[in-house]
């Protein structure tokens, strides 16, 4: 068994997690929506790829990256 073995995040799973992904959403400190990347195909994935390995293999997050902002909305659903 070779320990030394790191899982790189693969060009398949960024696709299925960008389809899986919902539109039309609030973005993120970047100010890219969802549909932007969608739009770039094989490019964005191919670029975000390489983005979520080296932060994966390096164990660091650039500090844009921790930044977001959680605001809770009531939907008129059950107790508030």
């Amino acid at each position: 068994m070779n320990h030394n073995y790191v899982h790189r995040i693969s060009e398949s799973e960024v696709k299925v997690t960008l389809k899986r992904m919902k539109s039309r959403k609030n973005v993120g400190p970047d100010a890219i929506p969802i549909e932007v990347w969608r739009c770039l195909r094989e490019v964005g994935v191919k670029w975000l790829t390489n983005l979520f390995n080296k932060i994966w293999l390096t164990k660091k997050m650039p500090n844009e990256g921790r930044k977001s902002t959680l605001v809770p909305l009531y939907k008129n659903k059950s107790d508030i």
